[in-house]
């Protein structure tokens, strides 16, 4: 597929900036993705394969729970608290079923991005909890 660079006038956070890049992209599958190396991009093929088990519709969302025993151990204590106590509140009040609703890999169907972006409220941090639910 092809890549296409926007730049924005101003910070619009990330949540912002995924919603505007979201809005004009134009394919029939848009994938959401992290800078920071946390999923590999080879295994866009399992979302790919499960959106097509939804009738590729909808969205898929990767997991780095792989990475999480080395991410605990490098973290300071509270930093576990605050993501403990975050991944609680979140299942509790808002979004289950999904083990990692802050990973940035994600794949949505273009009916999927074009029924949730233009509702997204939140542009910083979290915003990815919002279209989760």
């Amino acid at each position: 597929g092809e890549i296409k660079l926007m730049r924005l006038a101003r910070n619009h956070g990330k949540g912002g900036a995924v919603k505007k890049g979201m809005l004009r992209a134009s394919g029939e599958t848009l994938l959401m993705v992290d800078a920071d190396g946390a999923t590999r991009f080879s295994d866009i093929e399992r979302l790919e394969e499960k959106l097509a088990a939804q009738d590729g519709r909808g969205l898929v969302v990767g997991s780095r729970a792989h990475m999480m025993q080395d991410a605990v151990a490098q973290r300071a204590w509270y930093r576990n608290v605050l993501m403990y106590g975050f991944h609680f509140y979140v299942s509790l009040f808002g979004v289950r079923g999904v083990q990692d609703t802050q990973c940035g890999f994600k794949l949505f169907s273009r009916e999927a991005a074009q029924q949730l972006f233009p509702s997204q409220h939140i542009e910083r941090w979290a915003f990815d909890v919002e279209l989760l639910f």
